[in-house]
Order: structure tokens, then sequence, then C-alpha cells
């Protein structure tokens, strides 16, 4: 609940069910990428026997590995403030 209400804030959006349905949907569409891009996706997913959450997962966990060797980023911004997400 506590990360559809933060969902619902930052869509400024009137209650949690439109969050869900943002969330949703977003899975459905692969959040909104070109059909070509979801299409090979798909195929990959299903060539490796993953549901789609453990595939993003999976892709979550390759980045994941990949950022050690990536220059670190400041994490704050020229005010001083975090960025927004």
């Amino acid at each position: 609940m506590k990360f559809l209400e933060e969902r619902r804030k930052e869509l400024e959006a009137n209650a949690n069910a439109e969050a869900l349905r943002d969330v949703i949907r977003n899975l459905r569409t692969c959040f909104g990428l070109p059909a070509f891009m979801v299409d090979r996706l798909e195929r990959d997913r299903k060539e490796r026997g993953l549901s789609l959450m453990d595939y993003l997962k999976e892709l979550l966990a390759m980045r994941y590995q990949e950022l050690p060797r990536e220059e670190p980023v400041s994490r704050t911004s020229s005010s001083g403030k975090p960025p927004k997400r």
C-alpha cells in the first residue's frame, strides 16, 4: 500500500486505484516500449522459461552487476538536494 500511495502522489492521482491501474498498464505494455522491442524481449523471456516478474528481476540484477563498473554518479544536485525519481 505504501508503494501505491507513493505512486499515486507521483502521478498526482486521486486514488490508489489509479496508481494500481498505471502499474498494471506499464507491466502489460512493457512500459510503453515499441512493439519490435516488446516482441524481441518477450521471445527472450519465453526462451529462458521465465515469468514476466522473474524476467524483470533478472534484468535488474544484471543491471546491478554493471553498476560497479561505471563511474560513480553524485546522488545530489548542485543545490545539495537528491534528484527526483
